[in-house]
């Protein structure tokens, strides 16, 4: 799982944007962004973070966890991420968690 600032990095990259553009956009200076994709500034506050997910094209919701995780004490990161991880897991398995579809009754999978 990707650090906040390299997402920001790699999506701003994706989209051709410049740290400028993207300050431009979301309402504050080039090297608040830059400080953000070099993880040295935390994260900014939820609006901004929001602002973020819009104008790079991201999921608001992975940026707000990605964002929150950082702000988080060192000791609880690590434990903030795997849960994380495992319920991104287990969002791209489906509804079902993983369990095999149920076949409809005198039809054979």
């Amino acid at each position: 799982m990707q650090e906040f600032g390299e997402l920001i990095r790699s999506l701003r990259k994706t989209k051709g944007m410049i740290l400028q553009e993207v300050a431009l956009k979301v309402g504050t200076k080039k090297g608040y962004i830059s400080g953000i994709e070099n993880g040295k500034v935390n994260p900014p506050a939820p609006d901004k973070v929001r602002k973020l997910a819009k104008v790079l094209g991201g999921d608001r919701v992975l940026f707000l966890l990605l964002a929150t995780i950082e702000k988080a004490p060192h000791e609880t990161q690590d434990i903030l991420r795997k849960g994380v991880k495992l319920a991104m897991q287990d969002t791209e398995k489906g509804p079902t968690n993983g369990a095999p579809k149920p076949v409809e009754a005198g039809r054979e999978p």
